[in-house]
């Protein structure tokens, strides 16, 4: 889907890791703390690399989830 967005609108990557992160930085710290902090590492990486941490964060959720229950 990335990568679809990406050519459906002629940006580069770097094109749109500038716009994520204006986005992201733009965010009310109040309310999403983790992204405006963090969200330099949600734009790093490669495209299966990013893939790979929002599976393996998505895992780790639903363990500590799991483990809470």
């Amino acid at each position: 889907m990335e990568t679809t967005v990406h050519i459906a609108r002629g940006n580069s990557h770097e094109e749109t890791a500038e716009r994520l992160d204006a986005a992201f930085s733009a965010l009310p710290a109040e309310r999403f703390p983790n992204i405006v902090e963090h969200g330099d590492l949600l734009i790093a990486g490669s495209g299966d690399e990013r893939f790979q941490f929002a599976i393996d964060v998505f895992l780790d959720g639903l363990t500590a989830r799991a483990a809470r229950a």
